[in-house]
């Protein structure tokens, strides 16, 4: 039965629409009406497309984004019988205030604010009742409707869409595995509390209040800040300055991508508007961690790798990082990635970092090379990032943020190709895309010094 519904209401509102009552709609009305009719799956699935301005147009995305608060709010009742379930008794042991109306509700799980019987004020998320089984449910028929489209669809099976849904899947799961949120959140704490002062003071973590969370329930400190979806609202409060804030997060988070003492590096792949915090003086907050990824220590040194490679526009660099994902020659499959790696170097300055990731992607699967999922995760957080800046910070783009780490990365691998032939050819490169930041002679005199002082292996990492 479900199958069905599925089927009729794609079928209404994405293909026979012109015959129904949505014939005036555009395509964003459609799938977002489309992903409400269908419950929490889809509008979990239009969520993350909410941000894939590489794949819609502004209108659509825009669109898409009404569903990030779209979800019905539980009743305080219900909230009230899982906290007692959970807890075995009343909530009053656990709470001694809990705010009947919520902080916010989204489609997995909604946030109640509470304060302990020791004084300390925080946030409870609770898991919406069996969501975990319509989920289930749900990707189940998907997955048998991608194999049987892929029989029928070339591309389908081009694109390995299978392998897209059993993500999705892989994603979900992790969403709404709160558990692992709990640690997710500890971990970044950490993580960004070993990083510099001056930026661990722009980024404020929660923590976890370990004793009163389970499968169910989150219970983490409260921030008080102002989710940066509530445009009107920040720019009405003085106290704030949204784009300062979303310079703080963004900033933030790229400096991490570098850092060279962690043994494992954790990044937010949901990083959108309703999950993010602004703070008064400029500063951020993420508060929803469901959704987090990290690389091993190899897997980030390989990222590196790649990211300082497409900045260089070293062709001969992302295919030593394809071959080692799979049993390839490197010189052969140079020859054979070379054109259209070098086409797609001709658009990555003008692109932001979602192009970076995805389009990549594309030429790796046109060569069958079998990458890892994290460059997806990152393609999708990077995309939800280049949005966020382009929406609100129109002069201003993720590239340079980037810029700087990456003039620094580089500068490291000049130091250690100090005996190759690709030297020269790097060195250009960096000259060429460094030229703009110099202003006067004195300028051009403190870069040459940074420069000797990296190749001579004292820069200031």
């Amino acid at each position: 039965m479900r199958f069905f519904q599925i089927c009729f209401v794609l079928s209404k509102n994405l293909i026979f629409y012109r015959l129904t009552s949505q014939k005036n709609k555009n395509f964003g009305e459609r799938l977002r009406i489309s992903c409400e009719l269908l419950g929490i799956t889809f509008i979990k699935m239009g969520q993350g497309l909410s941000m894939r301005y590489d794949l819609f147009s502004d209108s659509v995305c825009e669109e898409l984004q009404k569903l990030l608060d779209k979800a019905n709010v539980i009743p305080y009742e219900v909230i009230r019988n899982i906290l007692e379930k959970e807890y075995k008794g009343p909530h009053t042991r656990i709470f001694k205030e809990f705010s009947r109306e919520p902080l916010g509700s989204a489609s997995v799980s909604q946030v109640h604010k509470a304060v302990l019987h020791d004084g300390r004020v925080v946030a409870v998320k609770i898991k919406r009742p069996f969501v975990d089984k319509y989920l289930e449910s749900d990707i189940a028929i998907l997955k048998r409707m991608t194999l049987l489209g892929m029989i029928f669809s070339k591309t389908l099976r081009d694109f390995r869409a299978y392998e897209v849904i059993k993500y999705f899947d892989k994603w979900i799961q992790q969403d709404t595995d709160f558990l692992l949120e709990a640690k997710n959140i500890v971990a970044i704490r950490k993580q960004e509390a070993s990083s510099s002062a001056k930026e661990s003071e722009k980024i404020v973590c929660m923590d976890v209040i370990s004793e009163f969370s389970n499968k169910t329930i989150i219970v983490m400190d409260f921030i008080d800040g102002i989710p940066m979806n509530r445009r009107k609202e920040l720019a009405d409060n003085k106290e704030y300055d949204m784009e300062k804030s979303i310079r703080s997060y963004v900033n933030g988070a790229i400096k991490n991508w570098f850092r060279d003492d962690l043994s494992e590096f954790y990044f937010q792949a949901d990083p959108h508007l309703s999950n993010t915090l602004a703070l008064p003086g400029g500063r951020a907050a993420n508060i929803d961690c469901g959704l987090v990824c990290h690389l091993s220590k190899k897997d980030s040194n390989t990222f590196k790798k790649m990211i300082v490679g497409i900045y260089l526009k070293d062709t001969k660099a992302i295919v030593k990082v394809a071959a080692n994902w799979g049993d390839f020659d490197v010189d052969d499959l140079h020859k054979r990635m070379e054109k259209d790696l070098k086409k797609y170097f001709e658009k990555t300055d003008e692109e932001g970092l979602g192009f970076w990731f995805f389009e990549l992607t594309k030429i790796f699967i046109k060569y069958k090379i079998r990458y890892p999922s994290y460059l997806i995760t990152l393609g999708r957080a990077n995309t939800i990032l280049d949005g966020l800046i382009t929406t609100n910070i129109p002069d201003y783009s993720l590239i340079e943020v980037l810029g700087e780490e990456l003039k620094k990365q580089t500068v490291i691998r000049m130091q250690k190709e100090m005996n190759s032939p690709n030297l020269l050819r790097i060195s250009n490169v960096f000259l060429e895309k460094i030229k703009g930041d110099f202003e006067d002679s004195d300028s051009i005199l403190r870069a040459i010094s940074d420069v000797s002082k990296a190749l001579s292996g004292k820069f200031d990492r």
